[in-house]
């Protein structure tokens, strides 16, 4: 604290110096003739102004943040859109079948024409007839008119068929005779035998007509392999009939409904940058000057008074600067005597430090 009270007190006396050097006149030479002036060297009856400032460059440390620049992030949810799917049935249209009854009249004969050449051949005499009904129509006759025609007569006239060498057989005559019947049908089967049968299963009746109805041996039916009498419908096997359609799930589909937004992760997105401290540094600026001593202009080297040395080692005795520089501080209008001077000093001392007379010169008033 001694030190920066020097520092301070000397920078005040030396902005000061003009204005205080008439005023702290008496305080100094006093103080020139007291023993701790002697001992530090101050020449005794020195005059203000005597005396020049010893300078010190000043320096100041300035401390200052140290910043960075930082982006200022903010995350946010990545999303994707997707499809809404639903499954569906697929469904195809069938129809709808139920087994129904076959039902046919059926006439089959038991003799082989395939080698029949002519009537005689079948014992079947000239002119001979038999008659046939389908259903509720009306009745056909068959007629063997000669050896090499047979003939059909129904209610729209008469149809013959002719049979020889050059024309066809007998077989083909009689196969072509009865199929010419409305409502009827007629074939011969692999063995050769007549086969018969009615449209929509209709009723089939067959009759010989006199002279042979008694006779079986001549008739035209016998000779052909077939009975006299009525032939009824009968089952003879299932059919499918379709009755209807229906609708048959046959797979299934994806179809899209709609599409909905799903989250699939995140994303950081720099919406702005902002200042951080992120520590301090200190740096060194010159502050001017600091009045760390003074010196004698008239007797450099010898009994000059250098603070700094005196400062540094430790020579400067305590209270001197107190005493030395008080006039600033107080009132320097009323200045101190020499022997409050003295007084101070004694009482600030470490040790008691022995003086010799000085020469006693009057004291002077400092000018108002």
């Amino acid at each position: 604290m001694r030190v920066e009270s020097v520092k301070s007190n000397l920078v005040t006396l030396v902005n000061q110096r003009q204005v205080a050097a008439a005023k702290a006149g008496n305080s100094l030479t006093s103080l020139a003739n007291s023993g701790a002036s002697a001992q530090l060297g101050i020449r005794q009856g020195a005059m203000p102004g005597t005396y020049q400032p010893i300078y010190e460059k000043a320096v100041k440390e300035i401390r200052e943040d140290v910043t960075e620049t930082r982006d200022v992030t903010r995350t946010e949810a990545v999303f994707e859109e997707r499809a809404i799917t639903q499954e569906r049935a697929i469904f195809a249209e069938e129809a709808v079948y139920e087994d129904r009854e076959l039902r046919a009249t059926t006439v089959a004969g038991d003799r082989s024409l395939d080698s029949i050449r002519s009537l005689t051949q079948a014992n079947i005499e000239t002119g001979a007839d038999l008659a046939v009904r389908v259903g509720d129509g009306g009745y056909a006759v068959i007629t063997f008119e000669s050896r090499s025609s047979i003939s059909v007569r129904d209610g729209s006239g008469t149809t013959r068929y002719e049979f020889d060498s050059n024309k066809g057989s007998f077989a083909d005559a009689v196969v072509a005779a009865f199929d010419g019947i409305e409502g009827l049908s007629a074939s011969l089967d692999e063995r050769g035998r007549l086969q018969l049968q009615t449209d929509d299963a209709q009723d089939l009746r067959i009759a010989d007509v006199a002279p042979s109805w008694f006779n079986r041996t001549g008739s035209p039916l016998a000779a052909l392999g077939l009975e006299a009498g009525t032939t009824q419908a009968q089952v003879v096997g299932v059919e499918k009939v379709q009755v209807g359609t229906r609708q048959v799930q046959v797979g299934t589909e994806m179809v899209v409904v709609g599409s909905e937004q799903v989250q699939v992760g995140t994303r950081t997105m720099v919406i702005g940058q902002e200042t951080v401290v992120v520590g301090t540094t200190t740096r060194v600026e010159p502050a001017g000057r600091n009045l760390v001593g003074l010196t004698d202009n008239d007797a450099p080297g010898v009994g000059s008074l250098s603070l700094i040395d005196k400062l540094r080692g430790g020579g400067l005795p305590a209270g001197y600067v107190e005493a030395l520089f008080g006039i600033l501080e107080g009132n320097p209008a009323s200045p101190p005597s020499a022997e409050e001077v003295r007084t101070s000093y004694a009482q600030n001392a470490d040790e008691p430090r022995e003086t010799k007379p000085l020469k006693a010169e009057p004291e002077e008033t400092g000018a108002a």
